[in-house]
């Protein structure tokens, strides 16, 4: 090759240089800018795990009863109360469990839960409350695990704050006491239920899907609050990054008793954070656990006249209105008591 195809000048070798640097830049910029989840959660630093080992570990636990990888967070919760006759023998109902998350101090919001959408008589559905320590009231939740047998309280001060421990706390006990059970249903204590469009929607469901299921109201691409204010708040030690995986919205989601293995399986070797619903969608993802989205789980606001159309509603709060609302639903279902509901639920 001759000296001249060999040798460029320098204003032409500088011209190159510029046009590589600048194409460099575009196609980084194309990557993080399209593609952040993916770049950003499978070096995700702050999660102790990658995905792929993450998911060796769950199958090293399922394959050998334990892993040689330890642990980071608490593997075993407390409990002060436990429900009675709901999991007895590890057996469960074989159905459908419905876990109610409640503020300790809701204890008039719980009452009326138990005389509206949770006053269900059924063998194979049962409903529990989850609950954490408050001194103040400790002695009435004492009465009402003792009256009820029906709360599940765990030995930690319930404050927002340890709002994962909560959901650690559920996702222990139903897959330690719940093993025959098919279908859990995680729920705030604000949210009305349809557990008769529920039902029916897991009775008709595939059985390619049963094991699968992992459905609710998917938050896409949410951005953590770094706002000091908000409760929502968490640092950039806590979450780096600028954006969340898909995750499901915290007040309503139903999943297979087989997802949920899985899940409380991988807990201890993820770092919490105390967005639960987020922690949800970080680990899904690792795991590589697909979410449904379904336009039934309503976190904003159902109208009462409307509940008959959707698995859950987020929006009833008030005790005192939930009484009220209950009467209403229950006309627009063409049952006139809690009994017909029940009646209607067994023959299903």
């Amino acid at each position: 090759m001759s000296i001249r195809h060999r040798c460029l000048p320098a204003h032409r070798i500088y011209r190159n240089l510029l046009m590589t640097i600048f194409a460099t830049s575009c196609f980084l910029c194309f990557t993080l800018f399209t593609h952040p989840l993916i770049m950003v959660h499978n070096n995700c630093v702050h999660c102790s795990v990658s995905n792929n080992y993450l998911q060796k570990i769950v199958h090293e636990i399922y394959i050998n009863g334990s892993s040689a990888k330890q642990p980071i967070n608490p593997t075993n919760i407390e409990y002060i109360h436990e429900p009675l006759h709901v999991c007895d023998l590890h057996i469960g109902p074989d159905f459908l469990l419905v876990l109610v998350k409640s503020d300790a101090s809701n204890i008039a919001h719980r009452m009326s839960i138990r005389q509206t959408w949770g006053n269900i008589s059924h063998p194979h559905i049962k409903v529990i409350y989850l609950l954490g320590y408050y001194s103040v009231v400790q002695d009435m939740i004492d009465i009402e695990s003792k009256t009820y047998k029906d709360v599940l309280q765990g030995d930690f001060v319930d404050i927002y704050d340890n709002n994962m421990n909560k959901t650690a706390m559920a996702y222990q006990y139903a897959v330690e006491n719940c093993g025959n059970t098919q279908f859990l249903f995680f729920v705030d204590d604000d949210f009305f239920i349809n557990i008769l469009k529920v039902n029916k929607y897991l009775k008709t469901l595939p059985d390619t899907l049963k094991s699968n299921l992992f459905s609710g109201c998917i938050i896409k691409r949410a951005k953590p609050y770094r706002n000091k204010s908000s409760k929502w708040y968490i640092t950039r030690e806590e979450y780096p990054y600028d954006i969340y995986p898909n995750y499901p919205s915290g007040g309503a989601i139903l999943m297979s008793m087989t997802i949920a293995k899985l899940l409380k399986t991988a807990f201890p070797y993820v770092q919490y954070i105390h967005i639960d619903d987020a922690y949800l969608g970080i680990v899904a993802q690792k795991l590589k656990l697909p979410l449904h989205n379904d336009e039934r789980f309503d976190v904003v606001h159902t109208p009462p006249m409307r509940l008959k159309t959707i698995f859950a509603s987020h929006g009833y709060g008030d005790h005192r209105q939930l009484l009220v609302i209950w009467d209403v639903f229950l006309a627009t279902m063409s049952l006139n008591s809690s009994t017909d509901l029940n009646k209607q639920l067994q023959k299903s």
